[in-house]
C-alpha cells in the first residue's frame, strides 16, 4: 500500500503577526496624518481666500466713498440746480470730509464723508450716485457716510440722508480689528497733499485736505495658525496689540486722491 507524505502546515508566527500589526498601524497613522494635514491646508486656504475677498471688498467700498467726497450735483434745468462753489455746499458744520482720532472701539478712528447725489432734483435719482448702503441719491440730496469699527470687529457704515433725516447702519465686513485715518493736507495751494497727519493734529486745516490714507488690520475668522501669535502691528503709526490667538492677521493701506476737491477752491 502506497504511503502519503504529509506536508506540515505553515502560517504566521507570533512575531510576524506582531510586525504586520505594527506596520499596519503605522501606515494607518501616516494616512490619518496626511488626511488631517490636507483638511488643515484646505481650511487655511479657505480662510486666506475669505480674507483676500474681504480686503478687496473693503478697499472698493472705502475708495468709492472717498472719491465721491465733495461731489456736487450737476446743473439741472428742470430743477433749477446749478453748479456752486465747494464752500457753498459743504459748510464748516458739514465738511466734505472729517475724522476723529482713536475714539472708536479698540482705538479705531472714525471717518465721515459727504457728497451730493445726481438726478432730476425732483425726487427721481438717476442711479449714478449712491451711498455706502447702495441707496441712490437725487440731485441736491446730501449723503453722510460714517465709517467705524464696532465692538464685534465689524467695519460699519452709518448712512445719514440729509433730506429725509433717516439714519441706517450696516456692517460692510467682519473681522476688521482696526481702522486708522491720515489726512493729506495741501500746504502750497497746488491741491496736492504735502503731508499726512492724524485727525487730531493741531495744525491741520480741513479746508486743504485733498487726499486720504487709510489703514486697516484684518484677521481670519478662524484660528488657523499652529501657535498663538504675540505679534504687534503698526497701522499707520498706531500700535495695535491684538489678542494672542492663532488667527492670521494682515495690515492693508491705501492712499486715495479726493478728486472732487483737487482742483477747486477750498471750503470755508
Amino acid at each position: 500500500m502506497r504511503g502519503f507524505n504529509l506536508i506540515p502546515q505553515s502560517g504566521f508566527s507570533v512575531v510576524e503577526l506582531l510586525v504586520g500589526i505594527t506596520l499596519s498601524s503605522l501606515l494607518m497613522v501616516f494616512v490619518m496624518q496626511l488626511f488631517m494635514q490636507h483638511k488643515i491646508m484646505q481650511g487655511m486656504t479657505s480662510q486666506l481666500s475669505d480674507l483676500k475677498s474681504d480686503f478687496v471688498f473693503v478697499q472698493y467700498q472705502l475708495e468709492y466713498a472717498a472719491r465721491m467726497a465733495g461731489f456736487r450735483s450737476p446743473p439741472n434745468a428742470q430743477s433749477g440746480l446749478s453748479f456752486t462753489n465747494l464752500d457753498e455746499v459743504y459748510l464748516s458744520g458739514t465738511p466734505y470730509i472729517s475724522a476723529t482720532d482713536n475714539d472708536g472701539f479698540f482705538g479705531s478712528d472714525t471717518l465721515t464723508i459727504r457728497f451730493q447725489g445726481s438726478g432730476n432734483g425732483l425726487g427721481t435719482p438717476d442711479n449714478l450716485v449712491s451711498d455706502c448702503l447702495n441707496t441712490p441719491l437725487d440731485a441736491g440730496d446730501m449723503a453722510t457716510n460714517i465709517f467705524s469699527v464696532n465692538s464685534d470687529f465689524e467695519l460699519v457704515c452709518e448712512a445719514q440722508n440729509g433730506t429725509t433725516g433717516t439714519t441706517t447702519s450696516f456692517a460692510l465686513a467682519d473681522n476688521i480689528e482696526s481702522l486708522q485715518v491720515l489726512l493729506g493736507e495741501d500746504l502750497n495751494g497746488d491741491r496736492v497733499a504735502d503731508r499726512y497727519v492724524t485727525p487730531d493734529y493741531s495744525g491741520l486745516d480741513w479746508a486743504n485736505v485733498t487726499a486720504l490714507r487709510l489703514g486697516l488690520l484684518l484677521r481670519t475668522d478662524q484660528e488657523i495658525q499652529a501657535q498663538p501669535t504675540t505679534q504687534i502691528f503698526n497701522v499707520l503709526g498706531e500700535i495695535i496689540d491684538p489678542a494672542d490667538d492663532r488667527r492670521y492677521r494682515q495690515v492693508i493701506t491705501q492712499t486715495i486722491q479726493l478728486r472732487n476737491v483737487s482742483y477747486v477752491g477750498s471750503q470755508s
